[in-house]
Parts: C-alpha cells; structure tokens; sequence
C-alpha cells in the first residue's frame, strides 16, 4: 500500500485555546463535543509544524491506517494543530474530510476522532466520529489522515 500523501506548513500556537482556533477558523457548523476539556492541549508556544495528509484512496479501517502512520514515524496531529490546519488552509476540507486519528475516549469507552469536512454547500464545520473501542470504524475513500513532521530548525 502506498498512500498519496500532500505536505503543509502551519503555523502552531499551543497556547490558544480550542475556542479560540474554533473562532479563528470561522467554521458554519460546530460538534458540542469539541471542547478544551475533552481535547485537552499539553504543549506551549507556538512551534512550525509540517502536516502531512495521508490518502489511502480506499475504505480503510482505523486501525489499518493507524498501524500504517506508526510504520512511518508519522506522529498523530493534536486537535489544536488540526485547527490551525484548518485556519491556514480553510479550503482544505471542502475538498475533502480531514481526520485527526488522534481520539478522545468518552466515559463509555466511545473513541471520539475530531475531523474538518464540509457539507453540501460547501460550509465547513468540525465534528466528531466514533471509531469504536477496537477502532474499527471505516473511513471512506475520500478521507485524508493528518499526522506530523516537525520542521528541524
């Protein structure tokens, strides 16, 4: 399997909240699930990051996917660098959804995986999915993984 894969400087400020970049981004349509409690930012200051996504063109499970990132030392993107992707490069998602596989666990056991994508009309919005407890969850073919490589300075 040899993915199509598209690279992309952004520009990270891990000390903005998610309701700052939810702001910033001037999405049409918001998940109530997306929330700095329940995607929680460790990092700070602001850092250039390379956001590479991965286009598997197939119906993929998330763990075959996960499995395929992890053999090539791509690191998950964090909810917030998914939102500043989605701030630099806000026609992004109106092409396609672009999944952060880096999820969240609800009190249920529920994996919850932030994504950008668009609707019909073309409006952007950020959303959940559930990909399962054993993720897996399948992803259309259209769908593009973010995961990172950090700049060296």
């Amino acid at each position: 399997m040899t993915p199509a894969t598209a690279t992309f400087l952004v520009t990270v400020n891990y000390d903005k909240s998610i309701g700052e970049l939810l702001t910033a981004g001037r999405y049409d349509f918001v998940d109530d699930e997306i929330t700095n409690q329940r995607f929680a930012q460790a990092r700070e200051g602001q850092e250039e990051i390379e956001i590479e996504l991965v286009h598997f063109d197939l119906e993929i499970p998330t763990r075959t996917a996960l499995k395929w990132l992890a053999k090539k030392n791509l690191r998950l993107v964090t909810a917030v660098e998914l939102l500043a992707f989605g701030v630099a490069y806000p026609d992004e998602q109106r092409k396609f959804p672009v999944i952060a596989p880096s999820p969240w666990c609800d009190m249920f056991g529920a994996r919850l995986v932030p994504c950008l994508s668009s609707n019909d009309d073309l409006k952007r919005g950020v959303y959940v999915n559930h990909i399962g407890v054993d993720e897996d969850e399948d992803w259309n073919e259209s769908c593009r993984f973010a995961a990172v490589r950090m700049v060296r300075k």
